[in-house]
Protein backbone atom coordinates (compact mmCIF):
# COMPACT_ATOMS: atom_id res chain seq x y z
CA UNK A 1 0.00 0.00 0.00
CA UNK A 2 2.79 2.37 1.06
CA UNK A 3 4.83 1.36 -2.03
CA UNK A 4 1.99 2.11 -4.42
CA UNK A 5 1.46 5.50 -2.74
CA UNK A 6 5.08 6.53 -3.26
CA UNK A 7 5.00 5.23 -6.83
CA UNK A 8 2.00 7.43 -7.53
CA UNK A 9 3.87 10.45 -6.13
CA UNK A 10 6.87 9.75 -8.37
CA UNK A 11 4.65 9.42 -11.45
CA UNK A 12 2.84 12.66 -10.63
CA UNK A 13 6.12 14.56 -10.10
CA UNK A 14 7.54 13.21 -13.37
CA UNK A 15 4.42 14.21 -15.27
CA UNK A 16 4.55 17.70 -13.78
CA UNK A 17 8.20 18.19 -14.70
CA UNK A 18 7.54 16.97 -18.25
CA UNK A 19 4.66 19.42 -18.80
CA UNK A 20 5.23 22.20 -21.39
CA UNK A 21 6.12 25.56 -19.86
CA UNK A 22 6.28 28.84 -21.75
CA UNK A 23 8.89 31.56 -21.29
CA UNK A 24 7.84 34.88 -19.82
CA UNK A 25 7.16 38.00 -21.86
CA UNK A 26 9.41 41.06 -21.52
CA UNK A 27 8.62 44.74 -22.01
CA UNK A 28 10.94 47.62 -21.18
CA UNK A 29 9.57 51.06 -20.34
CA UNK A 30 9.69 54.24 -22.39
CA UNK A 31 12.54 56.71 -22.00
CA UNK A 32 11.86 60.42 -21.55
CA UNK A 33 13.27 63.41 -23.42
CA UNK A 34 16.86 64.62 -23.08
CA UNK A 35 16.61 67.95 -24.90
CA UNK A 36 19.16 70.73 -24.54
CA UNK A 37 17.89 74.01 -23.11
CA UNK A 38 17.01 76.97 -25.31
CA UNK A 39 18.14 80.61 -25.04
CA UNK A 40 15.48 83.27 -25.60
CA UNK A 41 16.17 87.02 -25.61
CA UNK A 42 12.78 88.52 -26.17
CA UNK A 43 13.00 92.24 -26.62
CA UNK A 44 13.67 95.55 -26.75
CA UNK A 45 17.23 96.68 -27.32
CA UNK A 46 19.04 93.33 -26.65
CA UNK A 47 22.82 93.23 -26.85
CA UNK A 48 24.88 90.13 -26.02
CA UNK A 49 28.54 89.72 -25.06
CA UNK A 50 31.63 87.86 -26.20
CA UNK A 51 30.45 84.29 -25.68
CA UNK A 52 26.98 85.31 -26.75
CA UNK A 53 24.14 82.77 -26.86
CA UNK A 54 24.42 79.00 -27.18
CA UNK A 55 21.65 76.46 -26.97
CA UNK A 56 22.36 73.36 -24.91
CA UNK A 57 23.30 70.09 -26.59
CA UNK A 58 20.87 67.21 -26.52
CA UNK A 59 21.76 64.31 -24.22
CA UNK A 60 20.98 60.60 -24.48
CA UNK A 61 17.51 59.07 -24.32
CA UNK A 62 17.63 55.28 -24.45
CA UNK A 63 15.10 52.64 -23.54
CA UNK A 64 16.26 49.28 -22.19
CA UNK A 65 16.49 45.97 -24.00
CA UNK A 66 13.66 43.45 -23.73
CA UNK A 67 14.49 39.73 -23.84
CA UNK A 68 11.73 37.13 -23.69
CA UNK A 69 12.29 33.89 -21.77
CA UNK A 70 12.81 30.55 -23.50
CA UNK A 71 10.24 27.78 -23.45
CA UNK A 72 10.82 24.80 -21.13
CA UNK A 73 12.83 21.74 -22.14
CA UNK A 74 9.71 19.56 -22.53
CA UNK A 75 8.01 22.13 -24.74
CA UNK A 76 6.46 25.56 -24.55
CA UNK A 77 6.48 28.85 -26.41
CA UNK A 78 9.18 31.45 -26.09
CA UNK A 79 8.18 34.75 -24.52
CA UNK A 80 7.45 37.86 -26.56
CA UNK A 81 9.67 40.92 -26.25
CA UNK A 82 8.87 44.59 -26.74
CA UNK A 83 11.28 47.39 -25.97
CA UNK A 84 10.01 50.84 -25.01
CA UNK A 85 10.15 54.03 -27.07
CA UNK A 86 13.04 56.43 -26.69
CA UNK A 87 12.36 60.13 -26.18
CA UNK A 88 13.72 63.15 -28.05
CA UNK A 89 17.27 64.45 -27.71
CA UNK A 90 17.07 67.76 -29.58
CA UNK A 91 19.57 70.56 -29.29
CA UNK A 92 18.30 73.81 -27.81
CA UNK A 93 17.27 76.80 -29.92
CA UNK A 94 18.51 80.38 -29.72
CA UNK A 95 15.84 83.04 -30.27
CA UNK A 96 16.41 86.81 -30.31
CA UNK A 97 13.04 88.32 -30.90
CA UNK A 98 12.62 92.05 -31.20
CA UNK A 99 13.86 95.51 -31.67
CA UNK A 100 17.46 96.70 -32.15
CA UNK A 101 19.29 93.39 -31.29
CA UNK A 102 23.06 93.22 -31.48
CA UNK A 103 25.11 90.11 -30.58
CA UNK A 104 28.82 89.88 -29.94
CA UNK A 105 31.74 88.01 -31.53
CA UNK A 106 30.69 84.52 -30.38
CA UNK A 107 27.19 85.25 -31.50
CA UNK A 108 24.38 82.66 -31.64
CA UNK A 109 24.73 78.90 -31.91
CA UNK A 110 22.01 76.28 -31.70
CA UNK A 111 22.76 73.17 -29.66
CA UNK A 112 23.72 69.91 -31.34
CA UNK A 113 21.30 67.01 -31.33
CA UNK A 114 22.07 64.14 -28.96
CA UNK A 115 21.27 60.42 -29.18
CA UNK A 116 17.83 58.80 -29.15
CA UNK A 117 18.04 55.00 -29.22
CA UNK A 118 15.40 52.43 -28.41
CA UNK A 119 16.49 49.10 -26.94
CA UNK A 120 16.76 45.78 -28.74
CA UNK A 121 13.92 43.27 -28.51
CA UNK A 122 14.75 39.54 -28.57
CA UNK A 123 12.01 36.93 -28.48
CA UNK A 124 12.57 33.73 -26.52
CA UNK A 125 13.14 30.38 -28.25
CA UNK A 126 10.57 27.61 -28.22
CA UNK A 127 11.15 24.62 -25.92
CA UNK A 128 13.36 21.73 -27.05
CA UNK A 129 10.46 19.31 -27.56
CA UNK A 130 8.31 21.86 -29.40
CA UNK A 131 7.01 25.37 -29.15
CA UNK A 132 6.81 28.60 -31.11
CA UNK A 133 9.46 31.27 -30.93
CA UNK A 134 8.48 34.55 -29.30
CA UNK A 135 7.71 37.69 -31.32
CA UNK A 136 9.95 40.75 -31.07
CA UNK A 137 9.08 44.43 -31.53
CA UNK A 138 11.58 47.19 -30.84
CA UNK A 139 10.35 50.64 -29.84
CA UNK A 140 10.44 53.85 -31.83
CA UNK A 141 13.33 56.28 -31.53
CA UNK A 142 12.65 59.98 -30.99
CA UNK A 143 14.04 63.03 -32.78
CA UNK A 144 17.63 64.23 -32.45
CA UNK A 145 17.46 67.54 -34.34
CA UNK A 146 20.00 70.32 -34.09
CA UNK A 147 18.76 73.56 -32.55
CA UNK A 148 17.81 76.52 -34.74
CA UNK A 149 18.80 80.19 -34.51
CA UNK A 150 16.06 82.76 -35.05
CA UNK A 151 16.60 86.54 -35.11
CA UNK A 152 13.16 87.97 -35.64
CA UNK A 153 13.22 91.68 -36.15
CA UNK A 154 13.99 95.20 -36.28
CA UNK A 155 17.63 96.41 -36.37
CA UNK A 156 19.47 93.04 -35.98
CA UNK A 157 23.25 93.02 -36.38
CA UNK A 158 25.34 89.99 -35.44
CA UNK A 159 29.06 89.60 -34.78
CA UNK A 160 32.04 87.89 -36.43
CA UNK A 161 30.95 84.28 -35.88
CA UNK A 162 27.31 85.14 -36.43
CA UNK A 163 24.61 82.45 -36.47
CA UNK A 164 25.06 78.68 -36.66
CA UNK A 165 22.39 76.01 -36.52
CA UNK A 166 23.18 72.94 -34.47
CA UNK A 167 24.13 69.65 -36.11
CA UNK A 168 21.70 66.76 -36.13
CA UNK A 169 22.46 63.87 -33.77
CA UNK A 170 21.63 60.16 -33.96
CA UNK A 171 18.15 58.65 -33.98
CA UNK A 172 18.19 54.85 -34.12
CA UNK A 173 15.63 52.24 -33.29
CA UNK A 174 16.74 48.94 -31.80
CA UNK A 175 17.05 45.58 -33.51
CA UNK A 176 14.20 43.08 -33.33
CA UNK A 177 15.03 39.37 -33.37
CA UNK A 178 12.28 36.77 -33.28
CA UNK A 179 12.82 33.57 -31.30
CA UNK A 180 13.45 30.23 -33.01
CA UNK A 181 10.92 27.42 -32.99
CA UNK A 182 11.56 24.37 -30.83
CA UNK A 183 13.88 21.60 -32.01
CA UNK A 184 11.02 19.10 -32.47
CA UNK A 185 8.54 21.55 -33.96
CA UNK A 186 7.37 25.13 -33.77
CA UNK A 187 7.12 28.35 -35.76
CA UNK A 188 9.74 31.06 -35.69
CA UNK A 189 8.76 34.33 -34.06
CA UNK A 190 7.95 37.50 -35.99
CA UNK A 191 10.18 40.56 -35.81
CA UNK A 192 9.40 44.25 -36.32
CA UNK A 193 11.84 47.07 -35.68
CA UNK A 194 10.58 50.49 -34.63
CA UNK A 195 10.65 53.75 -36.54
CA UNK A 196 13.63 56.09 -36.36
CA UNK A 197 13.02 59.78 -35.74
CA UNK A 198 14.42 62.88 -37.43
CA UNK A 199 18.03 64.03 -37.15
CA UNK A 200 17.83 67.35 -39.02
CA UNK A 201 20.39 70.11 -38.83
CA UNK A 202 19.16 73.32 -37.26
CA UNK A 203 17.97 76.24 -39.36
CA UNK A 204 19.02 79.90 -39.25
CA UNK A 205 16.23 82.42 -39.74
CA UNK A 206 16.70 86.21 -39.94
CA UNK A 207 13.27 87.70 -40.40
CA UNK A 208 12.92 91.45 -40.71
CA UNK A 209 14.01 94.90 -41.15
CA UNK A 210 17.58 96.22 -41.50
CA UNK A 211 19.52 92.99 -40.65
CA UNK A 212 23.29 92.89 -40.95
CA UNK A 213 25.34 89.76 -40.21
CA UNK A 214 29.08 89.55 -39.54
CA UNK A 215 31.96 87.65 -41.20
CA UNK A 216 30.88 84.18 -40.02
CA UNK A 217 27.38 85.00 -41.10
CA UNK A 218 24.63 82.33 -41.20
CA UNK A 219 25.24 78.61 -41.35
CA UNK A 220 22.66 75.86 -41.14
CA UNK A 221 23.51 72.75 -39.15
CA UNK A 222 24.52 69.46 -40.73
CA UNK A 223 22.09 66.57 -40.81
CA UNK A 224 22.78 63.66 -38.49
CA UNK A 225 21.94 59.95 -38.67
CA UNK A 226 18.46 58.42 -38.75
CA UNK A 227 18.52 54.61 -38.84
CA UNK A 228 15.93 51.96 -38.11
CA UNK A 229 17.11 48.71 -36.56
CA UNK A 230 17.34 45.31 -38.22
CA UNK A 231 14.39 42.94 -38.05
CA UNK A 232 15.23 39.23 -38.10
CA UNK A 233 12.48 36.62 -37.96
CA UNK A 234 13.04 33.41 -36.00
CA UNK A 235 13.76 30.08 -37.69
CA UNK A 236 11.14 27.36 -37.86
CA UNK A 237 12.06 23.91 -36.63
Amino acid sequence: MRTSFFAALVIAATAASAAPTSGGNAQSGNAGNADGGSVINHGYQISSGWGANRGGNGGISQSGNAIGGNGGFWGGNGGNAKSGNAGNANGGNVINSGAYIHNGPGSNQGGNGGVSHSGDAIGGNGGFYGGNGGNAHSGNAGDANGGSVINHGYGISNGPEANKGGNGGVSQSGNAIGGNGGYYGGNGGNAQSGNAGNANGGSVVNSGSYIHNGPGSNQGGNGGVSKSGNAIGGNAA
